[in-house]
């Protein structure tokens, strides 16, 4: 497992995500500071699929290219907001909390004790990651950065779905999942709609994808339910399609010209 991650940090990663190449505004490095923000997530989601045994080697894949994601978007946001001494501090917090995630993400002992700590973790590197793209946003004085930065949320939304469902499969003790779970539902129902609904920005494609993306939704809402009969590998499948959907869509909106 570790030599797989070392060889996925190491090497140039080929993924259906959008590259994480150098920025070409500021409203793309807020969507990749909102993609690093997801991964958090996505990484979090992946090592309890491996411990509840679910498509062990699908989700071993999953983990190492979300965490060289990680990597590669922490070296290029750290790169483009150098010069910026507002930005610095969140920086370096990312980073510290990170470099601890990952070691705890890199063991192999799958163990309740080891699945609740990567759910508590996962909370702090969002907790910051969120601050990154919060700071971030405030450099747009567009409404186009703050679109960005919902589309995005997103992604997150989903693969942070797909961690509680699975967490609530293990049957971690928390009293905060299904409360978390059901909160993030009901976010992702409201931002849809606000996305839907905004003229201004949104092209014929990105309306077309939206509406598609809201359809997809609804399908993947038939079965988050946290009762009985979980269906884990189910709910992973169409929550990052959905994942994916918002990706596009989120990129796409970085591409809108910044009103003067």
């Amino acid at each position: 497992m570790k030599k797989n991650l070392f060889l996925a940090f190491t090497l140039i990663i080929t993924t259906s995500f959008t590259s994480f190449a150098q920025f070409k505004n500021l409203n793309d490095a807020i969507n990749h500071a909102g993609k690093q923000r997801m991964l958090s997530q996505r990484i979090a989601k992946s090592f309890l699929m491996i411990a509840a045994d679910i498509n062990i080697e699908k989700y071993k894949g999953e983990l190492d290219n979300s965490m060289a994601q990680f990597e590669e978007a922490h070296h290029n946001l750290k790169r483009y907001f150098e010069k910026d001494q507002k930005m610095n501090p969140a920086m370096e917090k990312v980073e510290r909390i990170w470099f601890n995630f990952r070691e705890t993400v890199s063991s192999t002992a799958y163990t309740k004790v080891k699945c609740n700590s990567v759910l508590s973790s996962s909370a702090f590197l969002l907790k910051a990651t969120e601050e990154v793209v919060a700071l971030s946003a405030t450099g747009d004085k567009s409404k186009v950065g703050k679109i960005v930065d919902m589309s995005g949320s997103l992604r997150m939304l989903s693969q942070q779905i797909g961690l509680f469902y699975v967490a609530s499969y293990l049957e971690l003790p928390s009293d905060q999942i299904k409360i978390k779970f059901d909160g993030a539902i009901k976010t992702i129902d409201k931002r849809l709609v606000n996305l839907i609904g905004e003229k201004v920005t949104n092209t014929n494609e990105i309306a077309s994808k939206l509406r598609r993306a809201s359809q997809n939704w609804a399908f993947a809402k038939r079965n988050l339910k946290l009762s009985e009969n979980l269906k884990p590998a189910t709910v992973g499948v169409t929550l990052n399609s959905f994942m994916r959907e918002m990706d596009d869509i989120t990129a796409l909106y970085t591409h809108i010209p910044t009103p003067q």
